[in-house]
């Protein structure tokens, strides 16, 4: 794990606003051209905090590209339980990527039970 503590939710929701999805809630696609670095570069500072410092000169540090924000959403997702799935489609012969955010499929109340007879 890269980060010390968990983002609050608000710092993922006006981080994945800078990336085009409205709500978390919402099974929303999106692409790094929907990314605005400006935006998420302001988010950089706040960010920091809660990754590991030697980590954080790696991920967080400039020069801010798109991947490097597709790599910190997927580390703020997973400490807060969910995952960002990718997807590849071809439109008009262009290959693109698309992302979408859904939680960890991981059912607590579930049990496996082995038994010897």
């Amino acid at each position: 794990m890269v980060l010390r503590s968990v983002p609050p939710m608000d710092l993922l929701e006006r981080f994945f606003l800078a990336c085009g999805v409205r709500s978390l809630q919402t099974p929303t696609l999106f692409s790094k051209e929907h990314i605005v670095l400006s935006e998420i570069e302001s988010l950089l500072p706040e960010l920091e905090s809660y990754y590991i410092p030697c980590k954080a000169h790696i991920y967080i540090h400039p020069p801010l590209t798109q991947l490097r924000c597709i790599t910190i959403a997927k580390h703020i997702l997973r400490a807060n339980g969910m995952d960002l799935l990718s997807m590849e489609k071809t439109v008009q012969s262009v290959k693109q990527t698309y992302y979408q955010i859904r939680p960890t499929c991981l059912d607590s109340t579930s049990e496996t039970q082995v038994s010897f007879n």
